[in-house]
């Protein structure tokens, strides 16, 4: 979800957009404080874009479990939604695709701060980030989410996200990402995940799973599989 203005793409990719387990997308309404879980009428319209392809995997853009959408699911692709999907979207595969902002993740590595934080191992618990943290390897997990205090986490390969994604700051990453388990929309928190990767939303349901924030992919990744 996010913030309404005219010209917002909640959600967009340069590559596909595969969500598993349910999804909620929507702009939350000018001045709109929430206290808890949206609810249908505190969202308005936005837009998922994804320029993409058809691949091995599957169609460029699919949503999968419980969905609800407000707005328009916009795919260079085909599009696959459930039979069921409440917010009445409007559907528009094989479109034109859209230009997007091209984000250079590289630009924003923190190697050259003071203060920097690194990050030397592949799996963490429970983790809060505050100034400047780097990871480089593989892949890093966390595995009972991430705390941002006014943090940015720079990661120089893939990142996995087991768990909310909570608090003020961003997340740059080089490779791809997997979130499960949404954010805490209370308070401030907000967060920004931009990856040159392919991003990959796994949820337990739109009722349970959120992000309040920006989602960026550059798509120049790609899942071998889905689970």
């Amino acid at each position: 979800m996010n913030k309404q203005r005219e010209w917002d793409f909640a959600l967009s990719s340069s590559g596909t957009i595969r969500s598993e387990g349910g999804l909620l997308l929507g702009a939350l309404k000018d001045g709109l404080v929430l206290s808890g879980a949206p609810k249908s009428e505190d969202l308005g319209p936005t837009s998922l874009v994804c320029n993409g392809q058809d691949d091995a995997v599957g169609k460029a853009l699919k949503l999968s479990g419980d969905v609800e959408v407000h707005g328009e699911l916009k795919s260079a692709g085909s599009i696959e939604v459930p039979q069921e999907v409440r917010g009445n979207p409007r559907l528009a595969p094989n479109s034109k695709a859209q230009e997007l902002p091209k984000i250079q993740v590289q630009k924003y590595d923190p190697e050259s701060r003071p203060a920097l934080q690194r990050l030397s191992k592949d799996t963490y618990g429970e983790k809060t980030l505050t100034g400047f943290s780097k990871y480089s390897g593989r892949e890093v997990t966390f595995t009972q989410g991430l705390t941002l205090a006014h943090g940015l986490l720079y990661v120089d390969g893939d990142l996995v996200i087991d768990g909310p994604l909570q608090g003020s700051g961003a997340v740059f990453c080089t490779g791809k990402v997997t979130m499960r388990g949404g954010a805490d929309l209370s308070g401030d928190n907000q967060a920004a995940v931009i990856a040159q990767g392919d991003v990959r939303i796994l949820g337990s349901g739109a009722g349970r799973s959120f992000f309040k924030g920006m989602i960026y992919s550059g798509g120049e990744g790609g899942f071998p599989g889905q689970e």
